[in-house]
């Protein structure tokens, strides 16, 4: 169930100006966002370019009415940048794997 706060933010999302809500995502969640991700290994300032691409992901996705509203903008601003997290891992591990191949 969204919350009378994130509803109002998410029209604003869909306004033409669009400064002013993205202020407001980074003050309400940047600090909570960019924590849970340092607990999952990430460095502070790798934790802060994912937390800016997943607002443009947020964006996006409200803009194209895709976000349903079946959980906060908090939980899914964490889930969009946990999953960003974990390409960036999996890429990263790919990458070391077939360097490996090709040293041996």
């Amino acid at each position: 169930m969204v919350k009378i706060i994130d509803t109002n933010l998410l029209i604003r999302l869909k306004g033409n100006n669009i400064n002013e809500p993205v202020q407001e995502l980074y003050r309400l969640h940047f600090e909570s966002v960019v924590y849970y991700l340092k607990g999952l290994g990430c460095t502070e300032e790798d934790a802060q370019d994912i937390f800016q691409e997943s607002i443009l992901i947020l964006i996006e996705q409200v803009q194209q009415d895709k976000f349903k509203g079946d959980s906060t903008i908090k939980t899914y601003l964490t889930g969009i940048a946990r999953n960003l997290y974990l390409n960036t891992i999996r890429s990263k591990t790919r990458r070391n794997n077939r360097e490996e191949l090709y040293v041996q």
